[in-house]
């Protein structure tokens, strides 16, 4: 007989810090701490108040951009409902004259 490798939804198999269950959500591999969903480098357009936003994504998924001026005043959605892309998405976002501006993204589920 064979044996399976079991993944416990509240256990962190990794050790990577995210319950198997949420990797299992963000199509990332709960076993192997190298597999994450993670946002890229941001970078600004050479022209104009824009910032480009990129992330790793898994076929079949939707994600939520949150974003926030405030990090004490919390996140605000952005954008919702966005399809994936593999492997990565990109978002472009407006800064309408902000100085600072913090990004979060969310698999839908």
């Amino acid at each position: 007989m064979g044996a399976y490798e079991y993944v416990h939804a509240c256990a962190d198999s990794d050790h990577d810090g995210m319950l198997d269950a949420d990797e299992l959500a963000a199509g990332t591999d709960p076993l192997n701490p190298a597999s994450r969903l993670e946002m890229g480098s941001l970078a600004s357009p050479s022209a104009g108040d824009q910032i480009v936003i990129r992330w790793s994504s898994v076929s079949n998924r939707f994600y939520s951009l949150l974003d926030s001026t405030n990090l004490l005043s919390g996140f605000a959605p952005l954008q919702c409902h966005i399809p994936a892309y593999p492997p990565e998405n990109v978002y472009t976002d407006t800064l309408n004259g902000e100085l600072r501006k913090f990004y979060r993204i969310e698999v839908e589920p």
